[in-house]
């Protein structure tokens, strides 16, 4: 199989773990803690190599594994989100569990109308220019906008936003490069 065809397989598998858990998390109330929770998890697994490496590696022993679940989350996280670790583990699915946390950040963000801009400049923005970045797009979309940052200076000038699949462009590398288009086909 492909291995994008893994991948969609992946994400299927890992949205439906994230759903059962939006479900359950929503029958006790603890939608908010559960998605903090699984955000820090998420940040956790990114920044460390050896965690991920431990739970993505169907080599590593189902015990030690079980050991590390135990010494780390127990007890620190909320049950739901415990019984959802031991559950992966269980089924050995440890290695979505980044994409299970993706999947229900999702859910989090679809339920609370919520959308997620990447604001993208030649150098960093001003507060006001982000806010009124922030500001067009809710009025565009019609709802709340949470903006991250970045910076590429290949951009020259200008910015480019992200939403969802959506790129608005407008930087100076890509006018000069719609400017060199036109001249090049006149």
């Amino acid at each position: 199989m492909k291995a994008s065809g893994q991948i969609r397989i992946k994400r299927k598998i890992a949205a439906r773990y994230a759903k059962a858990l939006w479900k359950a998390a929503g029958e006790h109330k603890t939608l908010e803690d559960t998605h903090a929770c699984l955000l820090n998890i998420n940040d956790l697994i990114e920044n460390s190599a050896e965690l991920r490496l431990i739970l993505e590696n169907p080599e590593v022993p189902h015990e030690k594994k079980e050991a590390l679940l135990r010494g780390v989350f127990e007890g620190e996280v909320p049950a739901i989100v415990y019984r959802l670790l031991l559950l992966l583990h269980d089924k050995d699915r440890l290695n979505i569990l980044k994409e299970v946390c993706f999947q229900f950040h999702q859910l989090y963000l679809l339920e609370n109308k919520i959308l997620e801009a990447e604001v993208t400049s030649a150098g960093d923005l001003e507060e006001d220019q982000i806010k009124d970045i922030v500001g067009r797009l809710e009025k565009r979309f019609r709802q709340k906008v949470v903006p991250s940052a970045a910076t590429d200076p290949r951009l020259l000038g200008g910015f480019r936003v992200r939403v969802r699949d959506e790129v608005c462009d407008y930087s100076v590398k890509f006018h000069l490069e719609k400017f060199r288009e036109r001249l090049l086909n006149s």
